[in-house]
């Protein structure tokens, strides 16, 4: 899609979202002055229990317990077998706002055209079960999108945990915030073969405070809060180590909420990150899903098959990127 007009969805269609609606962090007075990987240490001795409530077909919901930090958090967890016994496993995460099971796991996983030959799963965010979506109260405040990252990695390990032995081959993906769960992941004891990160970004703070998703944020918030102070507490590009881990990042060159610009560098300092760029924004990678779709269709199914890694025919495949192949890390 033309830059220009993938760029405009993402300010148009953002703008209308967020009309009427109450502004994150708007109870948000103070900033944490413990390091990201720090807080997230917090989380290390948290319970996970899996509860099935109701199965239709080849698809279970699962009641999600999570106990930690004197606090019990609740959740879902759709779990849906392949259609033929299967020894890979997929997990996703999806993105705020997404309705559930549907939305994006929908279109790039459970409707992956082909078929993937994997059971899957998708992790559902705090506040967003039964298609209800009440995320705002919780990002009043800066811990709760703590509580939202840290609910679903821990979500994601205790599945595995538990149930994980059936499968030879496990996958982890995520889009948008969900992308942010797969990276964090992958970051702090890996559990799967393979973390995939799409439309996602380590830095949260340029999202908070430098893109379009800023008119989502309390106004009061962004004059009072400096952009170091707030990147020193909740950035996560120096919060845990990627020694070990399969990371896969799939990002839009005209994504208004993911700089483009602070990943390549980033990309770049870390070699083993297999980066594609696509021809994408934020929303218009999600609407105009063929690209999309495709990419990361072919990821997925490369990742449950093998995870061999790429070779040139593969790579010939993916759109250059300034001379390099997007399948690469420039």
């Amino acid at each position: 899609m033309w830059g220009p007009a993938a760029r405009a969805i993402d300010h148009v269609l953002l703008t209308l979202l967020a009309l009427g609606r109450p502004r994150y962090l708007r109870d948000t007075h103070a900033l944490s002055s413990t390091p990201f990987r720090e807080r997230i240490a917090r989380w290390g001795d948290a319970t996970c229990c899996f509860e099935p409530t109701e199965t239709r077909g080849r698809m279970t919901r699962y009641r999600v317990e999570i106990t930690a930090r004197g606090a019990t958090f609740e959740t879902a967890l759709y779990f849906e077998r392949a259609a033929t016994e299967s020894r890979r496993l997929v997990l996703y995460h999806h993105g705020l706002g997404e309705p559930v099971p549907g939305g994006s796991f929908a279109t790039l996983v459970a409707r992956a055209d082909p078929a993937l030959d994997a059971d899957r799963g998708l992790i559902v965010g705090l506040d967003h079960d039964d298609r209800r979506c009440g995320e705002a109260a919780r990002f009043e405040r800066i811990e709760g999108f703590e509580d939202f990252l840290a609910c679903s990695v821990i979500a994601a390990k205790a599945f595995v945990d538990q149930f994980g032995a059936a499968h030879d081959r496990r996958v982890l993906a995520g889009m948008s915030i969900g992308g942010i769960a797969a990276l964090i992941e992958a970051m702090h004891e890996p559990r799967f073969d393979a973390n995939v990160s799409i439309l996602a970004t380590p830095f949260l703070a340029a999202m908070l405070l430098r893109s379009s998703f800023t008119r989502f944020v309390d106004r009061g918030f962004r004059r009072r809060t400096k952009y170091d102070d707030l990147r020193a507490g909740t950035d996560l590009d120096r919060a845990g180590s990627l020694d070990g881990a399969r990371l896969i990042m799939i990002n839009g060159r005209h994504d208004t909420m993911v700089d483009i610009d602070l990943l390549r560098p980033w990309w770049r300092s870390h070699p083993s990150i297999e980066v594609h760029e696509l021809e994408c924004s934020h929303l218009s990678g999600v609407i105009s899903a063929r690209l999309l779709r495709q990419v990361v269709g072919d990821v997925l199914r490369r990742e449950l098959s093998s995870g061999r890694t790429l070779d040139a025919h593969d790579a010939a495949a993916y759109i250059d990127v300034a001379g390099t192949n997007s399948r690469r890390n420039p």
